[in-house]
């Protein structure tokens, strides 16, 4: 199996400023992508880590954002579908079903996305890294071909508890 670990950055994200902002760590759990009536929906799930008051603000600030559509919370797991033009430069927009998260989006305070993806071919990675070089700054920390021992399973993570989710 091929891994891919990658620093991101690009314009235009609204979960990069409200983690410097807010002061938190944001787990990011993309979902999936339809179209309907001449948009994209991206369906993702955020799981904000940090002080309480701070992460109470960040769900209360993004639930009057209207880019999120369809939004529901429940204590700190907020799911929502983002709706994007199709010519959108939103990395949800290039994941290639191919491509297998191996940890969340883990999205800090210092204004990056941290990714940690699997493929079974090479190219999927890095076709994925030129698609991202194009619209945003990628460091990739590491490419390598090695046995994947674990990988993240987002129904579990509602029930762990801050410290565990934050060992992530």
């Amino acid at each position: 199996m091929w891994t891919l670990k990658m620093k991101f950055w690009h314009e235009g994200s609204a979960v990069i400023p409200l983690a410097q902002k807010y002061n938190l760590t944001i787990l990011c759990f993309p979902f999936n992508r339809f179209e309907q009536k001449g948009y994209v929906f991206l369906t993702s799930a955020h799981v904000p880590l940090g002080e309480q008051k701070n992460v109470s603000a960040y769900i209360g600030e993004i639930s009057k954002n209207p880019r999120y559509e369809n939004l529901e919370k429940e204590g700190n797991l907020v799911i929502y579908s983002l709706r994007a033009k199709k010519d959108a430069t939103h990395l949800q927009m290039y994941l290639s079903p191919e491509l297998i998260f191996v940890k969340p989006i883990v999205v800090k305070p210092d204004g990056f996305e941290y990714l940690e993806l699997a493929a079974l071919d090479k190219k999927v990675l890095t076709d994925f890294l030129e698609i991202a070089q194009k619209w945003g700054k990628v460091e990739m920390q590491k490419i390598s071909q090695e046995k994947i021992r674990d990988f993240y399973v987002p129904h579990i993570m509602p029930d762990l508890t801050e410290k565990q989710k934050k060992a992530l």
